[in-house]
């Protein structure tokens, strides 16, 4: 998986207290949160609670329940399970808690890229300003979701002459055939382009596998997100430092032209980018040793016992129980303290009474 989900991660004991983790399915939101943010995201929290709890583990105990044992239940084979491996980086996560069967092995896959074909190699080797890449994945079928998104792009990029544009996502053939700045490409090789040291920028819809990519080889981006998890992956790069985001209805000529001259002529997202790809590369053990150690170290001393204390129903009414007692006390206390001082105040009276006698 991409991202700490709660079926996962709450599962096996490490919490994704809805006050400062956003939930998976609030897509939207940061992890600063004000008191209004917090509520709709304990809303949205409670809202995964139930489906895992009601409707994906019943229908997922009964699906597999003619092929496996009958004890089998998955909430408790996920608990005791050695490792939950997250295709990601903790660097473009919200921060949160982390368990020790947590293990990030994001850019597992990225270490070594594939030489680039001549042709790209040219095309990159001879850009004297840069290159930005335009990418968008065909789920997001792009020019159904903005209708206008051609003409923004085509105002925009003609505002940018001097940077050659690489394009790549589901378009017509006719489409910004007459700027000369802008190359279109089909199925071009992202991951083995991110390297080059000439491309400046990359637009995208920024999916996670893209944010990835990205971060790991330092290359700032322009996010444009379409789906629930882009929206999210787009507040990650944010709050990294790495991206500028647009949501989909505040998207005009102006705010894409904006971002394009911020992300290509600030040094601050390059500085930052840079400095985040450094930080994933120089890790004291890389992804891929963290794995093999792990899945070796897992398989001959696992299953473990969860690392992160987890307590039972019996033992919270046990503590609610012991919660109550001390508020009784603490009530007994009160009221003993309120006979006392009025006792006191009453023979002070009588007191008082003797003397004016």
């Amino acid at each position: 998986m991409t991202d700490m989900m709660e079926v996962i991660v709450d599962t096996l004991g490490v919490s994704s207290n809805p006050s400062f983790v956003p939930a998976t399915n609030s897509y939207d939101m940061p992890d600063e949160m004000n008191y209004f943010e917090r509520l709709l995201n304990f809303i949205s929290y409670m809202q995964i609670f139930f489906l895992q709890r009601f409707v994906l583990f019943p229908e997922i105990h009964q699906r597999l329940s003619g092929h496996l044992p009958n004890e089998f239940y998955l909430p408790e084979a996920i608990r005791r399970s050695s490792l939950a491996l997250i295709n990601s980086d903790e660097f473009i996560q919200f921060p949160r808690l982390h368990g020790q069967k947590i293990v990030f092995i994001g850019g597992i896959t990225l270490d070594e890229p594939e030489p680039l074909e001549k042709d790209y190699q040219m095309l990159m080797d001879e850009a004297k300003n840069g290159i930005v890449m335009i990418s968008f994945d065909a789920v997001s079928n792009i020019s159904q979701n903005l209708p206008n998104i051609n003409d923004y792009l085509i105002s925009v990029l003609r505002k940018f002459p001097n940077i050659t544009f690489l394009l790549n996502y589901d378009i017509d053939n006719d489409f910004i055939v007459d700027i000369p700045n802008v190359i279109k490409k089909s199925r071009i090789p992202q991951k083995d382009l991110l390297v080059h040291a000439n491309l400046h920028a990359l637009i995208t819809c920024c999916d996670s596998k893209t944010i990835m990519e990205a971060a790991y080889f330092g290359v700032p981006l322009i996010c444009i997100p379409f789906s629930a998890e882009q929206i999210r992956s787009s507040r990650v790069a944010q709050r990294a430092q790495i991206a500028i985001a647009i949501e989909k209805l505040a998207i005009t000529e102006e705010n894409l032209a904006n971002a394009l001259d911020n992300i290509i002529h600030s040094e601050t997202y390059k500085i930052r980018a840079s400095k985040l790809a450094k930080m994933m590369h120089d890790k004291p053990i890389s992804a891929r040793e963290c794995l093999i150690g792990q899945v070796e170290y897992a398989i001959k001393f696992g299953p473990f016992e969860p690392t992160v204390r987890r307590i039972s129903m019996a033992e919270k009414r046990k503590l609610l129980n012991e919660i109550d007692k001390c508020f009784k006390k603490v009530e007994e206390g009160v009221e003993l303290f309120e006979e006392t001082m009025a006792k006191m105040q009453e023979a002070n009276s009588d007191n008082q009474r003797e003397k004016f006698q």
